[in-house]
């Protein structure tokens, strides 16, 4: 997530490393060892987007519109916005979107 964020890099907690976007939560990481995969879904504004639907494409990771993942290299309009769904390195499912959920359009 770090390269599709942009985010740094900070010092772990223990055995944790961990990442301070500007202004919001920590988020830490562990090894994936026999945990289900999840989603998270990450509400970013325009300029955020496209900056991480750039480093998408130049990773070549595949994208969905849709949870489903069943509209493969298509980003989504719900609500008046834009949105994509893509996997992280242990299959967690990762949302990036430029409105929340049900402010239509």
């Amino acid at each position: 997530m770090l390269a599709i964020s942009g985010q740094r890099r900070v010092r772990g907690r223990g055995h944790l490393p961990s990442t301070a976007p500007p202004g919001e939560c920590v988020l830490t990481r562990a090894a994936a060892r026999g945990i289900t995969p999840q989603h998270y879904a990450f509400l970013v504004g325009e300029e955020e987007f496209d900056a991480a639907f750039g480093r998408i494409r130049s990773h070549d990771l595949p994208y969905w519109a849709d949870p489903g993942q069943t509209q493969s290299g298509v980003i989504n309009h719900r609500d008046g916005g834009r949105g994509l769904y893509f996997e992280d390195p242990d299959g967690h499912l990762l949302e990036i979107i430029t409105r929340p959920y049900g402010t239509g359009g």
